[in-house]
């Protein structure tokens, strides 16, 4: 069966230069997957094959430069128009001791094996291109399940998980991504498998769990997280099972909203092992907190109160406020007193005052404890009064201020 991808120049420039030479060269993956579902891949996979070193002199004869990426793995990288195409040697995994990584690869002529070790059956179909279209290679029914909307592992699921635990947390990403449901076999084998995800690096699993929550179902997620006994894996530290309603109607654009949403619920504690047990950055980490820090604030629609939120929490304040909102809480008088004063640019901290220290040395206060306690005094004031922040009226007002010290 012929059908029709809009295949990269690029990719089919590589293509054509491991042909040329001899070699079997397909698109292979979730570029083959997202294109028979409409989608534009974000990235395009070949496989080949060509040994690593045959791939390498297959691009040079052409004029493409070429990366040893992953050349344990078989992978060479072809640079061609500035993007870089990952070529692939045919192989066949070897043991896996760790849940994750085969200890070794064998290279094999065999696309069929190739596609073989892959972990579900969407994402192990090929495709070459032939004189009326693209021709689909899909010894495994990938065709079939897209169309059905299944998530199927490729031969024995407890087996694949046994490979790589991760595979797990992919599934139900791809099932949240694309709506799909996951086949029962597969189901039940995340089941079994789950503590396999103790072997898994964090980092893999915050990746995971942030395309689960970039996906239109994160709820959906969470709910397959739980009933397949993954979810404690994911979030050892807090039950985010509850708090977990209402997710989807949140935006897909901020994952880190949609985590802070989860952890609404959960004791500060649990949030600071969380953000720390998931590795995430040193700012992610604090903006979630932060969204989350508000939580138990009495809150006051006043200028004031809205410029004491924007200096302790800065242009943080507005999502902290959107995620009290859609928790049930009416922020929005609030919200917009706080997009008012970061509109006008209030005066939230001793720099943004109208007089520096060289000012307030100049009337006589010296540096140090003293000039200090008049600078967060003069903030005081500012902040209570925004018109105060002119430099006479708080060079006039510092003097006041230590006189009465």
């Amino acid at each position: 069966m012929s059908i029709q991808i809009l295949c990269p120049d690029y990719v089919q420039t590589v293509l054509a230069a491991l042909q040329s030479a001899g070699h079997k060269a397909y698109i292979v993956g979730g570029c083959v997957r997202d294109s028979l579902l409409g989608k534009t891949p974000a990235d395009w996979d070949v496989t080949t094959s060509a040994l690593p070193e045959q791939t390498e002199q297959a691009a040079a004869a052409v004029g493409l430069k070429t990366f040893r990426t992953g050349i344990k793995h078989g992978t060479v990288s072809v640079l061609c128009e500035g993007v870089t195409v990952e070529c692939t040697t045919f192989r066949i995994d070897g043991d896996y001791k760790d849940s994750r990584h085969p200890e070794s690869v064998r290279f094999t002529p065999s696309l069929a094996q190739d596609l073989a070790r892959r972990d579900f059956t969407i994402n192990a179909m090929a495709a070459t291109r032939g004189t009326d279209g693209w021709e689909i290679i899909d010894p495994f029914d990938g065709q079939k399940d897209l169309q059905a909307g299944m998530i199927r592992c490729v031969g024995n699921p407890i087996k694949r998980f046994g490979e790589d635990a991760l595979r797990m947390l992919r599934g139900v990403r791809f099932a949240a991504r694309f709506g799909f449901i996951i086949e029962d076999k597969t189901a039940n084998a995340m089941y079994a498998c789950a503590g396999g995800l103790k072997s898994i690096s964090r980092e893999r699993v915050r990746e995971e769990l942030i395309g689960m929550l970039k996906s239109p179902d994160p709820e959906g997620a969470i709910k397959t997280l739980k009933r397949r006994g993954l979810l404690k894996f994911v979030f050892p530290y807090a039950d985010v099972t509850a708090s977990a309603r209402g997710l989807n109607q949140t935006s897909a654009d901020s994952p880190l909203f949609r985590l802070a949403y989860l952890l609404y619920d959960a004791i500060d504690d649990a949030v600071q092992k969380t953000t720390a047990d998931l590795k995430l950055s040193g700012a992610d980490a604090g903006y979630v907190r932060t969204l989350l820090a508000l939580r138990g604030e009495a809150l006051q629609s006043t200028p004031l109160f809205a410029r004491q939120m924007i200096a302790k929490y800065g242009k943080d304040s507005i999502p902290a406020l959107a995620l009290r909102k859609v928790k049930g809480e009416d922020t929005t008088a609030l919200s917009d007193t706080v997009a008012e004063q970061l509109a006008c640019g209030a005066c939230v901290s001793i720099s943004e005052l109208a007089v520096k220290g060289a000012d307030l040395s100049g009337i006589g206060i010296p540096k140090g404890k003293e000039m200090g306690a008049v600078l967060g005094a003069l903030l005081d004031e500012v902040m209570k009064d925004p018109t105060l922040n002119r430099k006479e009226t708080l060079l006039a007002l510092a003097k006041q201020i230590y006189k009465e010290k």
